[in-house]
């Protein structure tokens, strides 16, 4: 789902299942943000922020945390890791624990960060890239994904170079 005032990666699907965020095929997937907010951020702060981003799902686990990741005289930056959530559950979990957000980025999903492509660019993803971006074998991707999967099959690659080389053939015999 778009948020206007999240700026970052995005993934834009064709899927209409992918709307719903608990049936999406990417439900699963861990996304950090960057969320600058509007004070500087202690140890205290950031224990809060860990304990509110754990009660939004109860099937967010360690892997779902905050961290310091530079602060100045006025404001912090935090990284915020999460699997289940949406920015907006951020926002409110950031407010109850004091801190106002003035800006927020969505840095990486997956294994995919902003440091991969310039800004403005897009990429195509294949079967193997949501595979991997879901953290599966891509042997074993759901059934959307095989159809992309399966590798060319020789014979296929050597009837069409005969198909090819037919027509080749024949203008020879006739010559």
């Amino acid at each position: 789902r778009l948020d206007k005032a999240v700026s970052g990666l995005t993934i834009l699907t064709n899927k209409p299942g992918s709307a719903i965020q608990e049936n999406s095929d990417f439900a699963d997937v861990e996304v950090e943000y960057h969320v600058k907010v509007n004070k500087i951020v202690g140890r205290g702060d950031t224990t809060k922020v860990n304990k509110g981003l754990k009660s939004i799902d109860e099937r967010n686990g360690k892997e779902t945390k905050s961290k310091i990741l530079r602060k100045n005289k006025r404001n912090s930056w935090l990284q915020v890791t999460i699997k289940y959530g949406t920015p907006t559950d951020i926002r409110k979990v950031l407010k109850e624990a004091g801190l106002e957000v003035l800006r927020f980025h969505r840095y990486r999903i997956g294994d995919y960060t902003t440091d991969m492509l310039a800004p403005g660019c897009w990429m195509q993803a294949n079967g193997f890239t949501l595979a991997q971006l879901r953290a599966e074998d891509p042997s074993q991707a759901a059934f959307f994904y095989r159809e992309e999967l399966l590798p060319e099959k020789e014979e296929d690659t050597d009837a069409e170079s005969k198909k090819e080389k037919e027509p080749a053939e024949e203008a020879e015999a006739e010559a």
